[in-house]
Parts: structure tokens; sequence; C-alpha cells
């Protein structure tokens, strides 16, 4: 129940972006979040484009960008966050898109007119 979340990351979240440096003890939280939990993450969201790079300097602090669509943008710094505090992030992104309203699965509109049949 408490996960449910992670299966609505895509419904307002259009893309998250996630930068770390593998080696520096900042992004050790990112890096387990990433070990522990990509692969459900993505299998609850395979509409949601899930971008990881693994940065070479050693002084880059990482940072999540989550792309809401519509221009809409939150980047956070998550350097020596743990899993837990970075997985509750992610959460909080999922919670703003649904506050801002943006819900990316909502149905397509139907924007042709629609044929009026004949009922005889």
């Amino acid at each position: 129940r408490g996960m449910a979340w992670k299966a609505l990351l895509s419904t307002t979240v259009k893309e998250m972006r996630i930068f770390l440096n593998s080696t520096q003890p900042g992004s050790e939280g990112v890096k387990n979040l990433i070990i522990n939990h990509y692969p459900s993450l993505k299998m609850m969201n395979p509409s949601m484009q899930i971008l990881i790079r693994d940065k070479a300097d050693d002084n880059f602090e990482a940072v999540i960008e989550a792309d809401y669509g519509k221009g809409i943008n939150s980047t956070v710094n998550v350097n020596f966050m743990t899993e837990r505090e970075v997985m509750e992030l992610l959460k909080r992104f999922q919670k703003d898109g649904a506050d801002l309203g943006l819900d990316h699965n909502e149905p397509i509109q139907d924007v042709l007119p629609h044929r009026l049949v004949d009922p005889n």
C-alpha cells in the first residue's frame, strides 16, 4: 500500500534524469536507489524516460531532475541523501506533479468532429 505512488510516477513525471558520481560517497544513496529500485520503477513506469548519467568529476554533486512536461522542471541536489531520502524525493515528485494537475496518462481527446449517424 505504501508504495502505490511508485506505479503512479509516470502519470505526473514525463522524464527523470539522475546525475551522480558513483565513486563518490555523496552519491551513495542515489546509487543504491538505482541498484535496488530502478528495475521495479521502470517496470511500473515503462513510458517514463529514466536517464542515468555517471559523471567523472570528483567534485560533482548528485542531482535528480524531474521533467513534468509543459516546460515544468524540478532539480534537487541529492548529494549525501540516504537511499530512503531519495525515495521520498521521488514520492514528492509524483505528488507535486499531481498537485499541478498533470496527468500524462489521461485519455487522448478526440479532436476530430464526430460523425452524425442517421438512425434511419
